[in-house]
């Protein structure tokens, strides 16, 4: 409509709208689509960033509290670095995935729940600075 407006000023409410003018109104709401959408993959990015940077902090908290050198889904809920347990495994899957993190399946001797442990590769430092 405002392509039609900018076209034919105040008698626009007098003229049909042209095929013409409705492909470059369609090609310009495309382009603005795919604008917007860049811009929300930026700020997705560095959400996701900013999540593994704190499951690779709670991991060397860990190191340096617990003398621990893994992290579970449960750790990383109960940091609340994210809102449930499922999304704690998902996110440790998707940095195993990426191979920011080595995961281990440990089966108790006895019996019990298998429990998925998290560590850094061997040859990869924490990047998080601190």
């Amino acid at each position: 409509m405002v392509l039609h407006a900018a076209e034919h000023g105040a008698a626009a409410a007098s003229h049909p709208i042209s095929h013409a003018t409705a492909s470059r109104a369609t090609s310009l709401v495309s382009w603005f689509i795919d604008q917007q959408l860049a811009m929300l993959a930026k700020g997705r990015a560095g959400a996701a960033e900013k999540l593994e940077d704190s499951v690779l902090e709670l991991l060397e908290r860990n190191r340096e509290r617990k003398a621990r050198d893994h992290v579970t889904a449960r750790d990383v809920h109960r940091a609340r670095i994210v809102g449930t347990s499922e999304a704690a495994a998902g996110l440790l899957a998707k940095m195993e995935r990426e191979r920011l993190l080595i995961g281990e399946d440990i089966r108790p001797t006895h019996g019990g729940k298998t429990t998925r442990n998290f560590r850094a590769p061997q040859n990869q430092r924490n990047p998080v600075p601190g």
